[in-house]
């Protein structure tokens, strides 16, 4: 399994994967659907919306959700998903990033990284 040019060794990334990863609930928000569809790709449970606000996280299922990935167009979002779940893994993807989500988002993504979704939340480092 090849992860870029990040130099990586391959058995660290497939004992980090094997371990640290399992199959997660991921609510997505604002998401383009290629990610969508290689966060289903690798097993995981994927629930998206495009809608603002607690009530949509909520019935997106974010209260259960292991990750949370939020597209640029909805920066609020995640601060609210933090407040309903903060042990949810909050990932951000923008190449714009206000100063209120750089302390709520765990990750952060530029748009030329967003096919990097996956991985970003399937490791413990930064891509």
């Amino acid at each position: 399994m090849g992860y870029g040019n990040r130099g990586a060794v391959e058995t660290e990334k497939t004992y980090t994967k094997g371990t640290f990863l399992r199959r997660m609930k991921v609510v997505t928000v604002g998401i383009d659907t290629d990610s969508v569809d290689a966060l289903r790709d690798e097993e995981h449970e994927v629930s998206s919306t495009d809608a603002f606000g607690a009530d949509a996280l909520r019935e997106a299922g974010v209260e259960d959700a292991d990750a949370v990935v939020i597209g640029g167009g909805y920066p609020t979002q995640v601060v609210v998903a933090k407040e309903m779940n903060p042990d949810a893994r909050v990932l951000f993807v923008s190449d714009e990033v206000p100063g209120f989500v750089r302390g709520n988002a765990d990750l952060i993504l530029s748009d030329e990284l967003a096919d990097r979704v996956v991985e970003a939340l399937e490791t413990d480092e930064n891509v």
